[in-house]
């Protein structure tokens, strides 16, 4: 792509004659992406921060976006706003961009992880100096966890604690 002056040259025994006129090179639009990170529950992106746009010596004339699992679905225009992912996994999110010659299509995958579920397990009555056995668990997230009990200190999901009095024990997982 660019703009090129073409010049003939014409040679006869009456001399040269020159003619020359300029012509522009065009090409299909060129897309760069770059990736998104990924979020807990749900993510929320604007598409026009992860797609770069070059209309390779044509002018683009149409943005045609598409969001799987997106909200909204669709959308059009160079920056089409805000779009939120609330389905685990990686949802794509693809643009069409269209010149005077033809079409260019690129895809960028927007990562939304589960948000785990987690457990400190039953309550429970124990006499004073005997040892309890805390029954933490964690589920729909990405293994693996990491526990930390409080106030025990404890970074095992399961650990046995020894409380002299009435304890609630807090359980962190992540």
């Amino acid at each position: 792509p660019g703009n090129y002056n073409i010049t003939l040259n014409v040679t006869n025994a009456c001399g040269t004659v020159s003619a020359s006129q300029s012509t522009v090179v065009k090409d299909l639009p060129y897309i760069t992406t770059s990736s998104v990170s990924g979020a807990c529950g749900s993510n929320t992106v604007n598409p026009a921060s992860y797609f770069g746009f070059n209309g390779c010596g044509g002018t683009i004339s149409n943005y045609a976006w598409t969001f799987n699992n997106g909200t909204p679905s669709t959308g059009t225009g160079a920056s089409p706003g805000n779009v939120t992912f609330t389905n685990a996994g990686s949802n794509a999110m693809t643009v069409v961009a269209t010149n005077e010659c033809g079409s260019k299509t690129a895809t960028v995958y927007v990562p939304v992880w589960p948000i785990p579920v987690v457990s400190a397990g039953p309550s429970m009555t124990i006499c004073s100096g005997n040892p309890a056995f805390l029954q933490g668990s964690a589920s729909n997230g990405t293994p693996s966890y990491n526990y930390s009990w409080s106030p025990s200190g404890s970074w095992s999901c399961c650990p046995n604690v020894y409380p002299s009095s009435t304890t609630t024990y807090y359980l962190n997982v992540s």
